[in-house]
């Protein structure tokens, strides 16, 4: 099943295609029971949550390691939508790094 995830504990998506999640253990729970999203936005302060959207990061890159890269879907995209601007840095360095990171090299 592709889905998408929408982690913010104060916005709302502007289409109704994703599955919202305002904290950190909410979208993990999304995440173990609908399987790895192909698409995330992640906002990075969630103060529902003592973890970050950068924590929710790791934890995915993390699963996905721990199945060998198996999890993570080949088309996996992802946009951070946080107005904090060094959270919004660091989770789009983990996750494209990360990305880039699975791409076959030449």
């Amino acid at each position: 099943m592709s889905w998408k995830l929408f982690l913010d504990d104060e916005r709302v998506p502007e289409t109704d295609d994703f599955e919202v999640a305002p904290s950190f253990n909410e979208a993990v729970k999304l995440v173990k029971k609908l399987g790895f999203p192909a698409f995330v936005a992640f906002d990075f302060s969630l103060k529902y949550s003592e973890k970050s959207g950068l924590d929710f990061a790791r934890w995915l890159i993390r699963r996905d390691r721990l199945s060998n890269g198996t999890l993570m879907p080949a088309d996996f995209a992802f946009v951070c939508h946080s107005s904090d601007p060094n959270g919004k840095v660091q989770i789009e360095r983990l996750m494209s790094g990360y990305l880039a990171s699975k791409k076959p090299k030449l």
